[in-house]
């Protein structure tokens, strides 16, 4: 098995006192977030990612966790305004961000 595939993510149990815990679609994805956030440095088309970070697009969100688009973005904006997550790097010419949380 791939080493980067064969990771886990440590979740403390005080997670379900979180302000989105109980939110579905907005915990859904701000816990694929941090599984696909790279935990070693890589780079993508030039551009450097760091641990922390991931590219990902609106498509691929919706796709990889099966909500809508318009799920995604209220989900986006919910956890941006509480600062659980920020994009770095936005290519408007393919529609890819690159995300930190």
């Amino acid at each position: 098995m791939n080493e980067e595939k064969n990771t886990f993510v440590k979740l403390f149990r005080k997670i379900t006192q979180w302000e989105w815990y109980t939110d579905v679609n907005t915990f859904k994805l701000f816990i694929h977030c941090l599984i696909s956030a790279n935990r070693l440095p890589g780079n993508w088309r030039g551009t450097t990612i760091n641990p922390g970070e991931f590219i990902t697009s609106m498509e691929s969100l919706s796709e990889a966790t099966g909500l809508s688009i318009q799920e995604i973005r209220t989900s986006l904006k919910k956890l941006k305004s509480t600062n659980e997550i920020e994009t770095i790097n936005k290519q408007s010419t393919n529609n890819q961000q690159q995300t930190r949380i």
